[in-house]
């Protein structure tokens, strides 16, 4: 066989090893992330024109007379044709929907405790005695407990920030920016989980003294944690803050427009005094079942083809009712990973609907975007150089734009 020949039979070979990986890819991830979706019959289609494209180049690489070219060439067209069967079938079944993939319609929901949640609440508000037992046990203490911060105030709003341990400086910008606004009837305290960093519990030791808004509990502070973070914060809200009108849940991520917030709050209470669940909404939110996604959620966590519609967990605005129903809900609701699902899990027992706020923004708004200066809430402002300067924007939103070109004379302190 010639130098050539041989270069091209290499290549022929190259061509089927690389075909035979991309059907692979492609089937693995079909399988992993399980969407319905017509292009993947496309997809199938196509990438079976080109195996047969790719086998004629195979072919003709080799001598036609060679036995070993035959061989290989209905080796590739086999592979190509039973992986392309496969995927066609998989799209098929994920079309067929909730029979084939074991997924429970929603209108079929149910999720423990199967009980009337609005019966039990108002039994256990007026002390009648209930028979039935709690599911979701809390056995977490508050660490550090600012209980002064709400008493003998009159508090309009209490904005309950979940900030992880490490986050030193965003806590700090927040503390200068947005969440400076004590003399409004505003309190704003941060809530966090516990550390076995000794260096982060010492300076956490300090913000604490320093400031006074440091609301630590005893759990390990980690993302999957979210929902014990929010429970505890709604049990501390309840139990030494409850003359508030509003409590608001919201990450140390979030750029927050606080002056349009109360002036929201003040405008909504003219109509909607109670029962108060609104944020960024998310309507028929499906549940993610990649196993390699962050959200990733298993059939038996959870069967159901979609959740109820639920408030984004970096914006969550509820009026104080709500939040005392729901701490004597939680209890007898069984625990979900995801606090933002769980509190809406919780609502639809208790027959509260969530609204949507079109000035709420779970993803990022800029700063040097048209109408920033109309909207209440942004997520991505975890950088501290970010926050500042759209809090000075915030603060000049009634200059003219050219004022943007002074953000740098702005400056706050940060650690």
């Amino acid at each position: 066989m010639t130098s050539h020949a041989c270069r091209g039979k290499c290549t022929g070979l190259l061509w089927g090893f690389f075909l035979m990986a991309i059907l692979t890819y492609l089937l693995l991830y079909i399988k992993l992330t399980n969407r319905n979706t017509p292009k993947h019959h496309m997809t199938a289609y196509w990438l079976q024109w080109i195996a047969f494209m790719d086998s004629k180049k195979i072919n003709s690489a080799f001598d036609s007379s060679n036995n070993e070219s035959s061989k290989f060439n209905d080796s590739i067209n086999c592979i190509s044709q039973n992986l392309t069967t496969e995927i066609l079938d998989l799209c098929q079944k994920s079309e067929r929907g909730a029979t084939d993939n074991g997924f429970i319609p929603f209108n079929k929901f149910e999720y423990p405790l199967e009980i009337d949640m609005n019966d039990l609440v108002s039994n256990l508000k007026t002390a009648k005695n209930v028979s039935i037992k709690p599911i979701f046990s809390y056995p977490y203490t508050f660490v550090k407990s600012p209980t002064w911060m709400c008493e003998y105030r009159d508090v309009r709003l209490l904005i309950l920030v979940k900030s992880g341990v490490s986050h030193f400086k965003r806590r700090e910008m927040i503390r200068y920016t947005w969440g400076n606004y004590t003399e409004s009837g505003v309190v704003t305290l941060f809530l966090l989980g516990s550390t076995p960093h000794v260096m982060f519990q010492r300076r956490i030791l300090q913000e604490h003294h320093h400031y006074g808004d440091i609301l630590q509990m005893s759990f390990f502070d980690a993302y999957y944690n979210n929902t014990l973070k929010t429970v505890g914060g709604i049990k501390w809200a309840r139990n030494h803050c409850n003359q508030s009108k509003f409590v608001l849940f919201t990450d140390d991520d979030f750029y927050i427009a606080t002056e349009l917030l109360l002036k929201y709050i003040e405008n909504m209470q003219r109509f909607e005094r109670t029962s108060v669940y609104r944020g960024a909404m998310w309507k028929r939110g499906r549940p993610i079942r990649n196993e390699l996604n962050k959200w990733y959620i298993s059939r038996q966590d959870y069967p159901f083809d979609h959740y109820p519609d639920f408030v984004a967990a970096g914006f969550m605005l509820m009026s104080i009712d709500f939040v005392i129903d729901l701490d004597l809900a939680i209890p007898y609701t069984k625990k979900f990973i995801f606090d933002d699902v769980f509190i809406s899990i919780v609502a639809y027992k208790l027959h509260v609907q969530p609204s949507h706020m079109n000035s709420v923004h779970i993803n990022k708004f800029p700063y040097n975007r048209e109408g920033f200066r109309q909207i209440i809430a942004s997520h991505g402002y975890d950088r501290t150089s970010t926050l500042q300067q759209a809090w000075w924007i915030h603060q000049n939103r009634h200059l003219h734009k050219s004022g943007r070109k002074s953000i740098r004379a702005y400056s706050v302190r940060a650690t």
